[in-house]
């Protein structure tokens, strides 16, 4: 099985990341698990880290400017139209 992961996403990233993923990797030795991301930020992160464990550079990073979290609560980034509710 393979498993891909954003390393670069979520409120401690990378580094809880990648801390998780190594665990895994350990864990399910029989399991590839793939860290996406930019490796100049990675790869420092990933001394310990087992075979099982790659890295995949992804060169361009994509900001969530939009993202939960920010710009207001989720029901202020709602918008009501006739089609329905669409939230950002």
């Amino acid at each position: 099985m393979r498993i891909a992961i954003d390393a670069m996403g979520g409120d401690f990233a990378p580094d809880s990341t990648v801390k998780g993923a190594i665990d895994a990797a350990r864990e399910w030795g029989d399991t590839q698990i793939i860290l996406v991301g930019h490796q100049d930020r990675l790869r420092p992160l990933m001394t310990d880290a087992p075979a099982n464990l790659i890295l995949h550079h992804a060169e361009e990073i994509i900001e969530a400017e939009d993202a939960a979290g920010k710009g207001g609560s989720p029901q202020e980034r709602c918008v009501h139209g006739r089609s329905g509710t669409s939230c950002s």
